[in-house]
């Protein structure tokens, strides 16, 4: 649900600008929605930009859930996690807009969207924490009745 909802707000704000005979001229404001984060973000690597290897892993956590592997699924939640972060890299960074290169973007913060889409991240590593304890009480009392204590 979370995701969803980081998918339909807005993302990431950023200010164009455009070098004209050596000058910055600033734009306007560009505020990029979480599915146009979704799809441009595919592009993203070609500038260093690995923020999106995030939903791959929270694909796999959530595949991983399904499976009843806990584990592998609170590991690749983390990693999304990790990874979405990298997002803030951004600020080092030139984003073209435009295909000739000629107007950039520069990075200003994180919307909305971004907030909610790492929080699906966190809330699928505390589910995935939770059920893995809870698993392995269950599986602790199993073996407990199957093996009662022995009286001396």
């Amino acid at each position: 649900m979370l995701f969803a909802l980081a998918c339909v707000t807005p993302a990431l704000e950023f200010q164009a600008y455009q070098m004209i005979q050596d000058k910055k001229v600033m734009g306007e404001l560009v505020t990029w929605f979480g599915w146009v984060c979704l799809y441009k973000g595919l592009m993203a690597i070609f500038i260093g930009q690995f923020a999106q290897f995030a939903n791959i892993f929270y694909v796999v956590a959530l595949l991983m859930l399904q499976e009843k592997s806990y584990l592998t699924a609170a590991m690749s939640s983390l990693f999304a996690l990790l990874s979405g972060l990298h997002t803030f890299s951004l600020a080092k960074m030139n984003v073209y807009n435009d295909d000739a290169g000629v107007i950039k973007l520069t990075f200003l913060h994180p919307s909305i969207g971004f907030y909610l889409w790492m929080a699906s991240f966190l809330v699928l590593l505390a589910l995935s924490i939770g059920l893995m304890v809870e698993h392995a009480k269950t599986k602790k009392g199993i073996s407990q009745e199957n093996n009662p204590p022995v009286k001396t």
